[in-house]
């Protein structure tokens, strides 16, 4: 079994998966497509969408109500080319949900990430993203 060890591009898939839990624990998600290309191919539980799609699908999801937190891990590097990085990784995101009677609804979801990063100049941007569910647990506290 061959591991593709590449610290610069380990490193370059971590700093965008980190910057991009960052933007959505801080209140910033329609910041988010300032890290993707412009023909960003987006796909989740909910269909395929652009970069429109995207910004769309990440802003709906964040309100003044709750709380989310969201840790990655588990990055494994899949291809690296001069252009492009392919990755997949583990999320795991944490969501709060008070309601009306002081209750609090956690939800807990672990999300598996297909991604491809893209040479923009220095950086690199998200060119498509795949997130699908592994596993959700909702109970009340």
């Amino acid at each position: 079994m061959s591991v593709m060890v590449n610290p610069l591009a380990q490193s370059a898939v971590g700093a965008m998966l980190s910057e991009f839990a960052y933007r959505l624990d801080n209140g910033q998600a329609a910041s988010l497509v300032e890290l993707c290309t412009e023909d960003l191919a987006f796909e989740s539980h909910m269909g395929k969408a652009d970069l429109e799609g995207f910004r769309r699908h990440m802003t709906d999801r964040q309100s003044a109500t709750y709380t989310t937190r969201h840790c990655i891990n588990n990055v494994r590097l899949v291809s690296v080319t001069e252009e492009k990085i392919e990755a997949t990784a583990v999320m795991t995101v944490t969501r709060l949900e008070p309601d009306e009677s002081g209750s609090v609804k956690e939800i807990a979801a672990v999300l598996d990430w297909r991604l491809t990063l893209a040479k923009a100049g220095a950086d690199y941007r998200f060119q498509s993203v795949s997130l699908k569910p592994f596993s959700v647990i909702e109970y009340k506290k």
